[in-house]
């Protein structure tokens, strides 16, 4: 990171200590950094205003108008669900995605509202989308799985969810310590961690609702604990050197991508894992979504 990374990093933590100005030009660079790392909403916050954050904070208040009124119809249903992805702080939104009890019901609910299925190629989500003046999509999570990978049981994500004010309204999100572990699982299955990301599980860790013992026996339980651990060590030590530490020039970018070696080995652990524990079925299906990451990993290989 160079030193106008570092200011705008920051700046955008809220539980950062540090008195920081902005002391650099907002140029095309610093927005895609910005962007990449999902914090336009967080410098917002501090003051900050860019493009980019007024482009995001007008599709979060649709998205979030939408779930208004979705909730209203899941209720007079009976629907349990779960919003998830959606943390305390403010971050850039493009979809929503729940966890339903009812799967059926829900897609006719959709389908009443005018959304149609937009992608079912995926065994573990459905992609509703609504389009007029404004599209949004609503992704429906049959599975706590992310990109054909399992990693937790969704019932237990619903049975623990807790209601959190979101626009006046109390909606069920996971408990901090599933948030926590959807936070770890989406970044390891998209090999990468943002600095929001950073931000908002150190604040999880912080908080005093955590219980460690039980993440991690939840991890383990399905079989991605050395993802899990390399995850949270990643986000202390980027935390550490930023906030603690106050590198001015840290040798990590951001977002910070896993050295392909490395990731790829705790994958195909998890591969087999799910071989020995579900059967050959659910090994091959971690390996087919794992492929892209396997091609990914020969390519760097071979150059």
């Amino acid at each position: 990171m160079n030193r106008e990374e570092v200011v705008l990093a920051k700046l955008a933590n809220p539980y950062s200590g540090d008195k920081v100005k902005l002391d650099v030009s907002i140029n095309e660079r610093l927005l895609k950094f910005i962007d990449e790392n999902k914090i336009s909403l967080l410098l917002k916050e501090s003051g900050i205003e860019t493009k980019i954050a007024t482009q995001d904070e007008k599709k979060l208040k649709v998205l979030m108008n939408e779930m208004q009124e979705l909730a209203d119809e899941f209720m007079a249903e009976n629907v349990d669900y779960v919003l998830i992805k959606f943390p305390k702080l403010p971050r850039p939104h493009g979809d929503l995605d729940i966890i339903v009890s009812d799967v059926k019901t829900v897609e006719e609910i959709l389908k009443r509202r005018g959304y149609f299925l937009d992608y079912d190629g995926d065994f573990y989500r459905r992609k509703y989308v609504k389009s007029g003046k404004t599209s949004w999509e609503v992704d429906i999570h049959l599975k706590a799985a992310w990109s054909r990978i399992i990693y937790l049981d969704e019932h237990e994500v619903l049975n623990t969810a807790i209601k959190r004010k979101i626009l006046g309204r109390r909606v069920p999100v996971p408990n901090p310590n599933y948030e926590l572990l959807i936070t770890a699982a989406h970044a390891m299955r998209e090999n990468k961690i943002t600095l929001f990301d950073v931000i908002h599980a150190k604040s999880i860790l912080d908080g005093r609702k955590i219980n460690m013992n039980y993440v991690e026996r939840i991890a383990k339980k399905y079989g991605w604990l050395d993802q899990f651990s390399l995850f949270i060590k990643t986000i202390c030590n980027i935390y550490t050197e930023l906030y603690e530490n106050h590198n001015s020039k840290p040798e990590f970018k951001l977002p910070y991508r896993f050295p392909p070696r490395e990731i790829l080995a705790l994958k195909l652990r998890k591969a087999f894992f799910d071989t020995k524990n579900y059967g050959l079925k659910r090994g091959f299906e971690d390996l087919r979504a794992y492929s892209i990451d396997i091609l990914e990993f020969l390519k760097r290989v071979a150059k």
